[in-house]
């Protein structure tokens, strides 16, 4: 009756176990398995849309880098042609102030050369009087043309704001629309000009900027090329694909051929009847930039009944929808594929483990069977019953040690209550042992947590005060730090001493612990070597710990027991000293990590070379002395400096010498500016201050006298080669010059180079209107 009942409850409760766990695997795995699957398919799709669009973002920047380029390499075309013509001119003017010519003389000649001058595709240069009149032009019909009012097609004034902005400046550019020489139509012109106020003349020349935008057109062009050529090589799943389509819903790109360059506007969605081109506009501005909707298959051509999903991008500068599309089904083909596989091996799993259960349950049950009848005789008080298990396996093994087991009942039983009191006592014992135990632990994790939280090493020194205390009641102690000259030691604490500390420094071999570099312990002071710190009267016994850390000594914890009777056991004193070298080590990593955190903060805002605060320091100060500024009403100044002739410095004299040319400059910057002024190194041989509650005009005056001291202070040499060092400086002020610390840095630059054009060793003020 056991036999049949047992093995048929085992058995259908392992059969019903394994079914439920399959059933409940299978229905918990298959949403998991198809969500999880359409998720990284999703994902594949829109990262290789954002793989395109950082693609197209790249294109855009190059085509905008090179276009940038060629402008700036027309305008030192520009400018070196009218330096040669302003040579010229120059030169006539010499000859004027020697005699050989008078001035009407070379001003018909220069005249004459600059009108004949040309170069490039019809380019020439032109000459104004300061009344806006063109003295000087190769095409007769503007030869002395008063342009004072003429303007351009854009309604723009041409020649009066090229003179204003040199007689004003000096030099600088201007666009504007006008024709080639022999042509009528306008395009857009640049022009640079320079102000010779000696003749109250403005001299020019300019080029034409078509050739630019045509070259920008052409590279735009072939990069939709390359683009193209790569898309159709990117699918996305299966069968989907990129494509790009302006704002004008002008197919850019596309697989197809009889969609791409064409406008899509009247390709409608079959569902909404709405123009699809203008839904993905819509859905890029979405938060999650995706559109749903119904199309057909080139397979089936004509029935809008597939679902689709694509993911849209809008690309600003060259006015792109970027888009990502695939068919809802090859998204969910994966995790299909693998539901019907996991339904697989679910049910060939539960068909093998219904047959091992089986014979498992049947081999297992007829020996508990014996067993259980054995066990009911020795219930029933029969001890000498005894089972016959033949068995080389556990059960065998079980059978015979429950015979043994009966043999040893009966003596078991007269020894069990005597164990049972012994280790009631042994018990209470270790209670009591666990119960400090699990204090000491709770005092060590205590000091650890509150020593990550400390700031300083004033406060490290308390939560370490505080944990001796508490492990050591009642007992005195003292932390002494090595102080900055690494030969004397400072009492940093100090508690429950019955007398006066001997001194705030004292000497690195008064203690012990340190000459030896372990830990010193004494039980009876007076009967052997003690240390120094320590006076000749103490009774009590004391420990010394070193402070160290990686083998440096940083300091020494000392602790002394005043009861030293309570020390006579071995066990007390190992735990004495360990509680105590544990406090040491503890402390040590504490102090390291707050130093070398120090350490690193300083690192990451001073320059190594100077000393001085770096970039990344200034760029955090800016806003703050901004608002501070701001809210208290008061001026911040900056002061951009620059070494003069400095390339010269490294050329002449090595680099070595010109990085303790530098460090001397930043020896002076510190000596001379406040303790709220922020000195920075900006970057090569540029340094900048900033100098809150100070004026333009104060700020000046500083600049002026940092100048004068470098004039004076600073030299380089090397052997029998020497060389002055100077200075320029450009000066601005907020809100005098700007009404922000990022323009007023500007306004200070801008400042700087006019000092630098202006022969160097000089310091420039912003102007007012920078």
């Amino acid at each position: 009756m056991l036999k049949h009942s047992l093995f048929a409850k085992s058995f259908a409760t392992i059969v019903a176990s394994l079914s439920l766990w399959v059933a409940v695997l299978y229905l918990s795995s298959v949403p998991f398995v198809n969500e999880l699957s359409f998720n990284i398919e999703e994902k594949a799709g829109r990262t290789i849309l954002e793989n395109v669009f950082q693609l197209v973002k790249q294109g855009e920047q190059d085509l905008r880098s090179w276009e940038q380029l060629a402008m700036k390499a027309r305008k030192r075309e520009l400018r070196n042609i009218t330096q040669v013509a302003a040579g010229y001119i120059k030169a006539l003017q010499k000859d004027v102030a020697s005699g050989m010519l008078t001035r009407d003389q070379a001003q018909q000649q220069a005249l004459r050369h600059i009108r004949s001058f040309q170069y490039g595709n019809s380019d020439y240069v032109w000459v104004s009087n300061y009344d806006s009149v063109l003295i000087s032009h190769p095409d007769p019909q503007l030869f002395n043309k008063d342009f004072s009012r003429v303007r351009d097609i854009d309604d723009k004034l041409i020649v009066p704001p090229m003179v204003a902005g040199a007689r004003k400046h000096g030099e600088g550019f201007h666009t504007y629309n006008w024709h080639r020489l022999g042509d009528s139509k306008a395009i857009e012109k640049l022009t640079y000009y320079r102000d010779l106020p000696d003749w109250q003349w403005v001299i020019g020349t300019g080029v034409y900027t078509d050739d630019i935008v045509e070259e920008v057109a052409r590279r735009k062009q072939q990069f939709i090329e390359n683009l193209r050529n790569h898309l159709r090589h990117t699918p996305v799943a299966t069968t989907g694909y990129i494509y790009i389509f302006d704002s004008n819903m002008n197919m850019i790109i596309h697989p197809n051929a009889n969609i791409e360059n064409t406008n899509v506007e009247k390709l409608l969605n079959p569902v909404t009847r709405q123009s699809i081109a203008q839904e993905l506009i819509a859905a890029a501005n979405n938060s999650n930039n995706e559109l749903h909707y119904k199309w057909d298959k080139p397979s089936d051509p004509g029935h809008y009944i597939y679902d689709k999903i694509s993911w849209i991008k809008y690309f600003p500068p060259f006015d792109w929808y970027i888009v990502s599309s695939v068919y809802t089904e090859e998204l969910e083909r994966g995790g299909k594929a693998l539901t019907q596989r996991l339904l697989l091996l679910s049910l060939a799993g539960l068909v093998l483990s219904i047959g091992i259960a089986w014979i498992f349950v049947r081999a297992f049950i007829t020996p508990i069977r014996r067993l259980a009848t054995t066990a009911e005789s020795i219930s029933q008080g029969d001890l000498s019953h005894k089972t016959s298990l033949n068995r080389q396996d556990e059960l065998g093994t079980l059978g015979e040690a429950f015979n043994v087991m009966v043999d040893k009942l009966k003596d078991q039983i007269d020894l069990l209550e005597h164990r049972v009191a012994e280790r009631t006592v042994e018990l209470t014992n270790w209670v009591t042992q666990l119960e400090n135990r699990n204090r000491e632990i709770a005092i060590f994790n205590s000091m650890s947590e509150w020593l990550l939280a400390c700031r300083n090493e004033t406060e490290a020194y308390s939560v370490l005060e505080q944990a001796t205390r508490k492990l050591f009641p009642g007992q005195g102690g003292q932390i002494l730090m090595l102080a900055n000259d690494g030969q004397s030691l400072a009492i940093v604490r100090s508690w429950n001493m019955d007398r006066p500390a001997k001194g705030e420094n004292l000497e690195f071999d008064d203690c012990l612990a340190l000459r030896r570099g372990s830990m010193h312990w004494t039980e009876h002071p007076g009967q052997g070597l003690d240390c120094r710190h320590l006076p000749e009267d103490l009774k009590a016994a004391y420990l010394c710990v070193p402070i160290t850390a990686s083998g440096d000594i940083m300091g020494v914890l000392h602790i002394e027991f005043t009861a030293p009777e309570k020390l006579q056991t071995h066990k007390s004193t190992r735990d004495f000293k360990r509680f105590a070298g544990s406090l040491a080590e503890q402390v040590a990593l504490t102090i390291t990590n707050l130093r070398l955190r120090e350490q690193l903060q300083q690192q990451s805002i001073r320059d190594p070379l100077t000393n001085l605060y770096n970039r990344r320091y200034l760029e955090e100060s800016l806003p703050r002395e901004e608002q501070r500024a701001r809210r208290t009403g008061s001026s911040v100044a900056v002061i951009m400096l620059d070494v003069d002739h400095f390339k010269q410095v490294n050329d002449k004299y090595g680099h070595i010498t010109g990085d303790e040319l530098l460090k001397q400059l930043g020896i002076l910057l510190q000596q001379n500016t406040r303790g709220e002024d922020i000195a920075c190194r900006y970057g090569g041989e540029e340094f900048i201050l900033i100098l809150p509650n100070t004026s333009l005009s104060d700020a000046r005056k500083r600049a002026e006298a940092i100048r004068s001291l470098v004039e004076a202070q600073i030299r380089v040499q090397k052997n029998d080669r020497a060389m002055d060092i100077t200075i320029s400086a450009g000066v601005a002020a907020f809100p005098e010059n700007a009404q922000s610390l990022e323009a007023v840095l500007q306004a200070a630059d801008s400042a700087l180079y006019q000092a630098k054009e202006q022969g160097r060793n000089r310091v420039v003020t912003a102007s007012l209107e920078a």
